[in-house]
């Protein structure tokens, strides 16, 4: 029955070089007859349902996406060297001195880390390190095909898109509270570009996220707008939930009722 399914809906992922891999098979008639639900319907139950990591993640993006932050592995002899030196400061004093120079700005600027370096605590140790392993491996891990990867923190100002190639990121896109931002909003386009004209989400998104306001939001108003169409349209096959600090992931399957635009 597996391969019955890999046959009918994926095709091996080649790109000039051996890959184990295979992407979903999709071509102009996808959506009419019914492939590109299936094969939505093939991630997400995997997802939802703990399986193995399907075969367009590799094992480490599966458990950050299904587990979070805090059940990734740390790999620190893989990561940069400020890292480690972080890694194995032994108490705040350490900490503060290696986090307050400019290469500890930076780096903390990178990963959405707001709070003034002079007051971390031997506390927040574990969240930088957990942040920037989150984020350099989501940067720098080569992949079997192109991604934005969407970081979410557990406190104000930690969001991060990543733009990635498939050999390391393009662009890294952090939310900037001193703008007044209090949302980042991704859909399939490079964000520092424009969304073709004849499938521009962006606009509507942002319409509906400024309208829900930040005093609003929450998972309902999150679902509100991502049901709205055109963000819902006739390629959305469901939509998923994440909450970083409760460690859930709620996952809906969605249907656009016509009149409904393609994509």
């Amino acid at each position: 029955a597996f391969n019955q399914i890999l046959k009918r809906f994926f095709k091996p992922v080649t790109d000039g070089i051996p890959l184990n891999g295979f992407e979903p098979a999709v071509g102009y008639m996808s959506v009419s007859d019914g492939t590109m639900i299936c094969i939505g319907h093939l991630f997400i139950s995997s997802i939802v349902c703990s399986g193995p990591a399907p075969n367009f993640l590799s094992p480490w993006a599966y458990e950050y996406l299904v587990g979070g932050i805090e059940n990734t592995v740390l790999h620190p002899e893989s990561c940069s060297q400020k890292f480690q030196q972080i890694h194995q400061a032994k108490n705040v004093e350490e900490l503060r001195k290696m986090l307050c120079c400019d290469e500890g700005i930076d780096l903390l600027d990178s990963i959405g880390f707001q709070r003034n370096p002079a007051t971390v605590t031997m506390n927040d140790q574990q969240l930088v390190l957990r942040l920037t392993n989150g984020v350099d491996m989501l940067s720098k891990t080569e992949m079997l095909a192109p991604a934005y990867f969407i970081v979410g923190g557990t406190k104000s100002g930690e969001a991060t898109v990543i733009t990635r190639s498939r050999q390391k990121a393009i662009d890294t896109w952090k939310m900037d509270k001193s703008k007044g931002e209090w949302f980042l909003l991704e859909t399939n386009y490079d964000h520092w570009k424009k969304p073709l004209f004849i499938d521009d989400r962006r606009t509507p998104g942002n319409k509906c996220m400024n309208e829900v306001t930040q005093k609003g939001m929450g998972l309902k108003g999150l679902f509100n707008v991502l049901s709205t169409k055109p963000n819902l349209n006739k390629l959305t096959t469901y939509t998923a939930l994440m909450q970083v600090d409760a460690g859930s992931l709620d996952t809906y399957l969605q249907d656009c009722p016509d009149p409904c635009w393609p994509w």
